[in-house]
């Protein structure tokens, strides 16, 4: 009688192996599908969460470029004011005095913003001088009439000055630069101010003024405002 193969103790670990192999593989492969699951189940939940908060970001950015864009229109058209020349009405004498290089503040009772970019209204820098159809005749008389220093900025101005009747009105006669504003409260010294600015207003301060040998004819307003005559550009 023939006696029986006996498979050796590592042809039986081998046959083991084969046959638990396939089950092996398949844990493996289901852990890694499990796991490719989860990973999907989890983008697919950050989709569903960021999804609106970047459609919202879209939106945000879209908004913020057209408001930029409004700025900047608005920044050019508010550097457009300002660049053309604007003019502010005086009544005469002062007004020829001031294009004449006499006067260097005009009185107002409202301040005025240095620089003008951005500030609405916008404030010019140089300006046209517009005398207005009234005359101050008082003010006027009180100062050709007042005793003074002939070598004064205002004795200079009353040697010069012309009778009321030689004075164009509700013409543009010349023009100004502005070149600052301050308020005079009076308890300085007086040296601080121009002879010209008066207690308790606020002073335009001015500079570099061009009296036009012809006056052009032009409608006044009141505060600044663009003239209706051809532009200087």
């Amino acid at each position: 009688m023939k006696k029986p193969d006996v498979l050796s103790d590592r042809a039986l670990l081998v046959a083991y192996e084969n046959a638990i192999s396939p089950s092996k593989q398949w844990k493996v492969d289901l852990d890694r599908v499990r796991r490719k699951a989860v990973a999907q189940a989890q983008r697919d939940a950050d989709v569903a969460y960021y999804e609106p908060i970047i459609r919202g970001l879209k939106v945000d950015i879209e908004s913020y470029s057209h408001a930029a864009e409004v700025l900047g229109n608005n920044i050019q058209q508010a550097k457009a004011e300002v660049a053309r020349m604007k003019a502010l009405s005086i009544k005469q004498p002062w007004a020829w005095l001031i294009c004449a290089g006499h006067k260097d503040v005009e009185n107002r009772n409202w301040w005025i913003h240095m620089p003008p970019l951005l500030n609405y209204p916008a404030t010019p820098r140089r300006i046209y001088v517009h005398a207005s159809k009234t005359f101050d005749v008082e003010g006027y008389e009180k100062l050709t009439l007042q005793s003074y220093d002939p070598d004064s900025p205002i004795g200079k101005a009353i040697e010069a000055i012309t009778p009321i009747k030689f004075f164009f009105r509700g013409a543009i006669i010349g023009e100004v630069d502005i070149v600052g504003c301050k308020y005079r409260y009076g308890d300085e010294n007086n040296n601080l101010y121009s002879p010209w600015h008066e207690v308790g207003m606020y002073g335009l301060l001015l500079a570099n003024p061009i009296l036009y040998d012809k006056p052009i004819p032009c409608k006044g307003k009141l505060g600044f405002f663009e003239p209706s005559i051809p532009s200087k550009e």
